[in-house]
């Protein structure tokens, strides 16, 4: 499966970019590492920048809240109020109404599923649910992207079918947005004809249908009937349909996408747009709109006082530069990007982690130094895009009835991307970026300041961009 994933420890996934399938295709089934121990115990240097941080997280009610219900509580569908946007029937629109989010919020799936809490070892956030299904096992995790994925977006509100759905994408290995993007697809195919239950010798799923959802779930898993098809993911399953089919497939780079918040927040749709695996939020994309920071802190910490405010398109490149690089750091350092800063951006302290590094005897480093490693990072996976995808502006764009169909209710009714609007944006994140504003191919300046000088050389010998800096 193209959408095949990484499963650890049964319910954290490495999942975006087909990693799964890689190694499927090696045959390598699994990977098992015997427990290790520190070289040496940590410094008191150490010790006491931790205890700092876990005051800071005990402090910090962004914190508490992941504590208390976790991201199925924080961003699942509706969110708190019930009226967050969220991706509704293959992205068609982003309103739900509010009684059907609340029969599959945190607090209603508590009640009747939860039996504990988990989460990744030696964190006392345990942001993870421990679930039982009806047969008796036990399912972990349930993040937001589940929930919304296996309800709004295929317009499911049973709570069992969801968890379900989400115990059998641990076991398979499958993608969680993968998943939902591709069957939510499929859904729409049968709804409007192109797809049809003739040619795929009576399969069919419908929104709404949870049970056969389920069923085509486990199709993919073994390539079986419409399954097959579908295990090529969205992308490349409606270029073999075609037609219709094209335009309905939500994606970004070719990745399957099943987001919230993509017509109404500005930032938030850029990263994903930018994101270099493709349709990425864990990237870019700030939760400072979410959270409705304060003009003042805006300004002070990204030179963008519309930081908090969702529809405003003025410096949001800003903060996606700034988050794209801080995330890249946080992935290298092994850290958590929920609690280091994501939710709560008085825990994005890049110098708080400079201070950690030092402590450790790893690396001592400015803020500036370690963004740069960040930055780095980023025109790396810039320039494989490249090299290996062909990839340019013309890939950095959502899917285009985002930019067409506006929101049909709720406290977002009416907003969509301005297409205007969102270039003048993209081309201000190229100039920040010191990439091409025309064709968002990467300069040999930039590359040079970063010490990526063989990156440019590869792709000028690659024929894929021109040599006019020399």
């Amino acid at each position: 499966m193209r959408i095949a994933c990484l499963m650890v420890d049964g319910s954290h996934a490495a999942a975006w970019g087909g990693v799964g399938a890689i190694l499927g295709a090696k045959n390598l089934k699994a990977i098992a590492a015997p427990p290790s121990s520190p070289n040496s115990a940590p410094s008191s240097d150490f010790l006491e920048l931790a205890r700092r941080l876990v005051w800071k997280l005990k402090a910090s009610e962004a914190a508490s809240v992941l504590r208390r219900a976790g991201t199925h509580g924080m961003a699942a569908a509706g969110g708190w109020s019930g009226g967050a946007p969220a991706s509704v029937r293959n992205l068609q629109d982003e309103y739900w109404p509010v009684q059907k989010n609340r029969l599959i919020s945190e607090t209603a799936f508590k009640a009747e599923y939860e039996v504990g809490r988990t989460g990744c070892p030696g964190c006392f956030i345990r942001c993870l649910h421990l679930y039982r299904l009806p047969n008796g096992r036990l399912c972990e995790g349930m993040h937001a992207n589940s929930v919304r994925g296996f309800g709004p977006n295929w317009d499911v509100c049973d709570r069992r079918a969801i968890l379900e759905v989400h115990a059998a994408c641990n076991a398979l290995g499958l993608d969680v947005d993968g998943t939902s993007a591709t069957v939510a697809w499929a859904m729409e195919g049968f709804e409007h004809g192109w797809l049809s239950a003739h040619t795929w010798r009576g399969s069919t799923v419908r929104f709404g249908d949870s049970r056969q959802a389920l069923k085509l779930v486990r199709q993919i898993a073994h390539r079986e009937g419409l399954g097959d098809l579908l295990a090529e993911g969205v992308s490349l399953a409606a270029q073999q349909v075609g037609g219709a089919a094209v335009k309905a497939a939500m994606h970004v780079k070719g990745v399957g996408i099943n987001e919230q918040a993509l017509r109404s927040h500005r930032a938030w749709a850029l990263g994903v747009a930018v994101s270099t695996r493709g349709g990425g939020h864990l990237g870019g994309s700030p939760q400072t709109e979410n959270r409705q920071l304060s003009a003042e802190a805006g300004a002070s910490l990204f030179g963008c006082p519309a930081a908090g405010d969702p529809t405003a398109y003025t410096g949001k490149e800003r903060l996606v530069y700034w988050f794209d690089a801080y995330k890249a750091v946080i992935d290298c350092l092994g850290l958590c990007y929920l609690v280091y800063g994501w939710y709560d951006v008085a825990l994005a302290d890049p110098g708080n982690l400079c201070r950690l590094l030092k402590a450790t005897g790893t690396a001592e480093l400015s803020e500036g130094e370690l963004l740069t490693i960040g930055h780095r990072i980023v025109n790396v996976e810039r320039a494989f895009n490249t090299l290996h995808g062909r990839m340019s502006r013309r890939d950095d764009y959502l899917p285009e009835r985002v930019m067409s169909v506006p929101v049909s209710g709720g406290i977002f009714s009416g907003c969509r991307i301005d297409r205007d609007a969102f270039d003048a944006m993209l081309t201000k994140y190229y100039a920040l970026q010191g990439w091409d504003p025309a064709t968002g191919l990467q300069r040999l300046p930039r590359l040079q300041s970063l010490g990526l000088e063989s990156a440019w050389w590869r792709l000028h010998q690659a024929s894929v961009i021109e040599a006019q800096e020399l």
